[in-house]
């Protein structure tokens, strides 16, 4: 986490998106970086979505980071988790999520 709060303090941008769409937050190993990536740089979880069409909450999820998963579904509230979830552009309606973890930020 100290490496990524030096990064921040120092204006890297955490929402450069790699060849394959992942941002940052695709990648937090732990809660605590993801609270630094959504604090420290304005970054919005909701529409970012890799090629893979997964969240980052999906792909924390799907990776057993699942620390990471229960923050950010946590950070996106109560009102969020309680709206149908949104299908992706390019996802077909039979693949959204159906773990209520991921309906949380898979938006």
């Amino acid at each position: 986490a100290a490496l990524v709060k030096l990064l921040l303090d120092n204006h890297a941008d955490p929402q450069v998106v790699a060849n394959d769409g992942r941002v940052a937050m695709h990648e937090a190993q732990t809660p605590e970086v993801a609270e630094l990536l959504l604090e420290g740089s304005g970054l919005q979880v909701a529409g970012i979505v890799n090629r893979a069409a997964q969240t980052p909450l999906e792909a924390a999820f799907g990776s057993g980071r699942i620390a990471v998963a229960q923050h950010l579904a946590e950070r996106a509230g109560a009102a969020a988790c309680a709206a149908p979830p949104l299908v992706p552009e390019g996802r077909e309606a039979h693949q959204k999520p159906t773990n209520p973890l991921t309906n949380c930020l898979a938006r």
